[in-house]
């Protein structure tokens, strides 16, 4: 931390009431830059924070940000108070004790906030984590610890060589043959890289591996695409789609016919459109207005203004709709939650 006692009287400034606007730049400049070490750190560690934005620098700059605001709440009569919560014990430490002081406090607050913010932007390695944490459990002979510094699976008082990332991907594609759920696909890898092997698995490399071919599957997704070499996710996509479009056809649909609202034309029409969405969804967000969607499957509707007057409120329910049940029913398949 640069200028440590710049900071230290910028802070106790804040805790008191009686700063200046320079105060507030210098104590939010130094712990953005704490926060920002930190997600580097998880970083390198295959977790995933970064991706929704197209500047990278950037979103790190506002994912730090979003860390640690809720430090700089204020009452109403301008005093920092959280800050005045976590540091106000802090004043009579030497600056070497306060240093390790704030870092260890800063730590535990961003770690905290970290784990919230990994959760919404990295379903994937929450999954992971948490399957690993349920196998631990299950097999009891595998052990986690670390060699040369990185966290491994090994079997219980072994001395094992980690296996090479080229071997683990072939691992790990033999293994993602067929559609079980994640937590089978990662138990069929760790143990035939651990028991049948007989050699320790990088936890990193296995959730980096595991991503990218995940991410591989994903990127070829059409309806007119056949699978990616590793198929599970595909395979998985796939048919909740279809379930999806089913469940919503039997039940909204089904009553929106019923009801007059729909003609036979119009709920094939609304039928139809419901995949297209669910496969861009699938592939990372919709390319098309909802319009485009539905005037590409029924063949009466040709220009925004009809759509608008006649279709626009019910079929936004049912595009809506259709993508939540969808999520959930692709959450539950991976264990997403």
């Amino acid at each position: 931390m640069n200028s440590l006692k710049k900071f230290r009287s910028s802070l106790y400034r804040l805790c008191s009431g009686d700063y200046s606007h320079q105060d507030v730049q210098t104590v939010v400049a130094a712990i953005t830059h704490q926060a920002r070490r930190f997600l580097f750190h998880r970083e390198k560690k295959q977790y995933q924070y970064r991706g929704q934005w197209a500047n990278g620098s950037t979103e790190i700059n506002d994912i730090a940000l979003d860390l640690i605001a809720h430090l700089f709440a204020r009452d109403e009569t301008g005093h920092f108070v959280e800050l005045e919560k976590y540091f106000s014990e802090t004043r009579e430490l030497s600056d070497e004790d306060f240093k390790e002081t704030v870092f260890q406090l800063l730590n535990s607050v961003i770690q905290q906030q970290s784990i919230r913010l990994f959760k919404e932007r990295d379903p994937f390695g929450k999954a992971f984590y948490r399957s690993l944490r349920y196998l631990q459990n299950k097999h009891t002979h595998w052990m986690r610890t670390f060699v040369d510094g990185r966290l491994v699976f090994a079997l219980d008082g072994e001395n094992q060589q980690i296996m090479s990332p080229d071997t683990m991907v072939q691992v790990i594609k033999q293994s993602l043959e067929g559609q079980a759920p994640l937590t089978e696909q990662l138990e069929q890898v760790l143990s035939e890289v651990i028991d049948n092997r007989q050699q320790a698995l990088s936890v990193e490399d296995l959730l980096s591996h595991m991503r990218v071919l995940a991410q591989l599957t994903l990127e070829g997704i059409t309806p007119e695409t056949s699978p990616a070499v590793d198929s599970f996710i595909y395979n998985i996509i796939e048919v909740h789609i279809k379930k999806t479009v089913e469940e919503i056809d039997q039940s909204i649909l089904y009553r929106y016919e019923a009801d007059g609202k729909l003609s036979p034309a119009e709920r094939k029409g609304f039928r139809e459109s419901i995949r297209p969405i669910l496969t861009d969804h699938a592939d990372g967000g919709c390319q098309d207005n909802y319009y485009t969607y539905l005037a590409e499957c029924l063949d009466s509707l040709d220009d925004q203004e009809t759509y608008k007057s006649a279709y626009r409120t019910q079929f936004e329910y049912i595009a809506k709709k259709a993508k939540s049940v969808f999520s959930a029913k692709v959450e539950s398949a991976l264990r997403i939650k």
